[in-house]
Order: structure tokens, then sequence, then C-alpha cells
């Protein structure tokens, strides 16, 4: 059997695809011109995953992209979607 040298970050992926809750979280700012936007994160056991590159402009577009890479890179949907 060969063994293969998975990074850090590949790892914790695995891990996560198979056994942990994952955990969508929708974050909306605001600033001092009243312009809103939102961005996504994926969480598994108090540990971020991944975060999204773009800002959206509503949280709908955030949850889709961020199912998407859960589908993507974990082989399965989240357990949780959080908008806060």
């Amino acid at each position: 059997m060969r063994l293969i040298a998975l990074s850090y970050h590949l790892r914790i992926i695995l891990v996560y695809a198979i056994s942990a809750m994952i955990e969508i979280v929708i974050e909306r700012w605001t600033n001092a011109e009243g312009e809103t936007a939102f961005n996504w994160s994926v969480w598994g056991e108090g540990h971020r995953i991944q975060m999204g590159e773009i800002t959206r402009r509503n949280a709908e577009d955030c949850e889709v992209e961020a199912v998407e890479f859960c589908w993507r890179k974990l082989g399965r949907k989240p357990d949780k979607v959080t908008r806060l």
C-alpha cells in the first residue's frame, strides 16, 4: 500500500467531508454610506474551512456559491445555513 502525503488543508477538507457538521455563515456588512455587501464562509467543528473570495450584493447569491463549494469540495450539502 502506498501512502500519499496530503497537505494540511486537504486533510481538513477530507475529515469534514466525511463526518463533521458543516455550517455556512453568511455575513452582512454595511458601510458608512449605507451600501450593503455579503460574504460567505464554510465552517466545521469550529474551524473555518473556506471563505468566499468576492463579496456579493445579496445573501441568496452567497448561499448558492457556498452550497456549490460544499458539493464540489466536500461532496455533500451543508447541515446548517446561518445569516448574520
